[in-house]
């Protein structure tokens, strides 16, 4: 989720995003800290001279961070990332934390439909791939949780092409398990749903944390990481910032909230989280197992999960917006859609917001994120989920190094 919002199923949820609302409808967030944790202090300084690198990558989300994993991988020259801010300080830490390997932006059908099977299950399958490497480097102090992921629906008629959907996740290895009455109920114990898809395990995790994980690890194996270095611009093959010039061999941008790009579309999502809820509040709703949910309703899409302190998280949104600014405020309206969400989902179980938060996120006008490479500059544009962008972060470096890539055919 960014993946911070999830659209599954149609690809007509495209469809039912909306212009931004009038400006005195988005608020100021209360004074405090980030939800996931502190990111006030700086852990890597900025550079306090010139440098000189062989891989620079801008951006200190989750598809700069695993960019500089790959690179790694098959590389021991200079790798340095540079972030503008604080790392996971965009929509990678202000996401729900939801790793799931469903499609942000297309339904499995319709991508079986573009790109034939084989390639959507090598697609699939890599997602999967990239969960497990993010599952063991962050195992020891993220604790991701693996928790089934449910589709529900309003009614049964919600999903016109669930058959559809479901043939095309059997033909590309997916699990997906269509519940019957009795096994809705034990799953999620809600009179308005009607219809569930248990699509298999996926993985909770703090997403700030994991992203504060993986740079830890990545400056233990010699990458150069510095924040509160904005990228200015670049000339040739030296990069500008407000702290000096940075050479390069080979520029990665990483591309996605906050940025202004012909090639993306801005969104904004938010998240609401309750007071911590009691054993026998979650045993009662039928959430005591954490799974997590993504709910696709005739007229728009809600996701959520229980964290590690046993609060109801769940997330909502649709709107489209041209100016994004840093930090995004809450936008009201949101709130008070997962408020009624709840009500309506729970409503013998009075349940409170403690807090919430607005948070943008990127998507690109294709059904999977575009990386393209030229002048010995790689652009990684808009993954809208963590696995999807880190997929896309090995594609690109697999270009960068000119390896073959079983995907190179999906993102050409």
């Amino acid at each position: 989720m960014l993946a911070t919002g999830k659209q599954i199923i149609v690809l007509a949820l495209m469809k039912r995003r909306q212009p931004l609302l009038p400006h005195d409808r988005v608020v100021d967030m209360p004074k405090r800290l980030h939800f996931w944790g502190d990111t006030t202090s700086v852990t890597y300084p900025p550079p306090t001279k010139d440098i000189t690198t062989d891989y620079l990558i801008i951006g200190g989300g989750i598809a700069g961070l695993m960019t500089a994993y790959f690179l790694r991988r098959h590389t021991n020259a200079p790798v340095t990332l540079i972030e503008k801010n604080t790392i996971g300080s965009g929509a990678t830490g202000y996401s729900a934390g939801m790793l799931t390997s469903e499609p942000e932006q297309a339904s499995w059908h319709t991508l079986t439909t573009i790109y034939g099977i084989p390639l959507t299950r090598a697609y699939f399958n890599k997602q999967r791939t990239v969960m497990s490497i993010l599952r063991r480097l962050s195992d020891k102090i993220t604790h991701p949780e693996s928790q089934d992921l449910l589709l529900l629906a309003q009614t049964r008629a919600s999903h016109p092409d669930s058959r559809k959907e479901i043939h095309s996740r059997k033909q590309i290895s997916s699990p997906v398990d269509t519940l019957n009455s009795h096994q809705v109920a034990t799953e999620l114990n809600s009179p308005h749903i009607q219809s569930v898809l248990r699509v298999g395990k996926h993985l909770s995790v703090n997403p700030l944390a994991l992203a504060h994980t993986l740079a830890r690890q990545l400056h233990k194996r010699g990458v150069c990481i510095f924040e509160r270095t904005p990228y200015l611009d670049h000339s040739k093959n030296q990069a500008r910032t407000p702290h000096g010039i940075i050479r390069f061999k080979h520029l990665i941008l990483t591309r996605g909230a906050y940025e202004h790009s012909p090639l993306l579309r801005n969104f904004l999502t938010t998240i609401a989280v309750t007071t911590p809820l009691s054993n026998t509040i979650l045993k009662r709703l039928q959430l005591h197992d954490h799974d997590m949910f993504i709910d696709d309703a005739a007229r728009s899409f809600h996701y959520g999960k229980i964290t590690g302190d046993n609060r109801l998280l769940v997330g909502f949104g649709d709107i489209q917006t041209e100016t994004v600014s840093y930090p995004t405020p809450v936008y009201r309206p949101h709130v008070t859609n997962i408020k009624r969400f709840l009500k309506l989902t729970f409503p013998h179980t009075p349940l409170t917001v403690d807090q919430a938060w607005t948070a943008p996120y990127a998507l690109t006008k294709t059904p999977i994120p575009l990386v393209k490479s030229s002048r010995g500059v790689l652009t990684i544009n808009g993954g809208g989920t963590q696995l999807a962008s880190a997929v896309a972060a090995e594609y690109g470096v697999s270009l960068l190094l000119k390896h073959p890539h079983p995907l190179a055919a999906l993102f050409e």
